[in-house]
């Protein structure tokens, strides 16, 4: 949220009230989108940790240190990073959407 109100800020020149939709809709899409990209790698992690002996599979990792460390050690940084342009193209219109319509409803029940 704190992303959308400051990309809102810039696109305004400090006039919110100025904003067209369009402007809303792009301050939405890129505060969500580079929100995901810093949460990404814990993510990552979390999503590699839950599949972690899935089906009867041994266990790879034995926690979350030793799965940001068996990742960084495989793949690197990148490995980290699996999969994020994927999820931005889906955060785009997502956020977009999700952060217009709770200025809206903001601005309707006058919070």
């Amino acid at each position: 949220m704190s992303l959308n109100e400051m990309a809102k800020q810039t696109l305004s020149g400090g006039d919110e009230a100025s904003l067209q939709l369009h402007h809303k809709l792009l301050a939405g899409a890129f505060g969500a989108t580079t929100a995901q990209c810093i949460v990404f790698p814990f993510d990552t992690l979390r999503r590699r940790l839950q599949a972690n002996g899935e089906g009867g599979a041994p266990r790879q990792y034995r926690g979350l240190f030793d799965c940001a460390m068996q990742t960084y050690t495989r793949e690197g940084v990148g490995g980290f990073y699996r999969g994020v342009w994927a999820n931005c193209v889906r955060m785009m219109p997502t956020g977009a959407i999700q952060h217009v319509a709770y200025g809206q409803f903001k601005t309707l029940l006058n919070c």
